[in-house]
């Protein structure tokens, strides 16, 4: 069985809260209340919350729209 290469990683599939903020520029509380509005969708794996990659950029797409 191969091992996955480092590239195969390249692309993510899901963000930590801290990475989403970190990446969107944006504050934890902002980042929970977008989870919490449902405006973000969360995933959890055991007490770590992610979110997808596909919801971040649909996300920030909504807000060049609404400007």
């Amino acid at each position: 069985m191969d091992m996955p290469t480092k590239a195969s990683f390249e692309q993510k599939r899901a963000l930590s809260v801290s990475e989403f903020c970190a990446t969107y520029n944006v504050s934890r509380s902002k980042t929970f209340r977008l989870l919490a509005d449902g405006t973000l969708t969360r995933l959890k794996l055991g007490t770590k919350t992610l979110i997808r990659v596909e919801d971040a950029e649909a996300w920030f797409r909504s807000l060049e729209e609404a400007a």
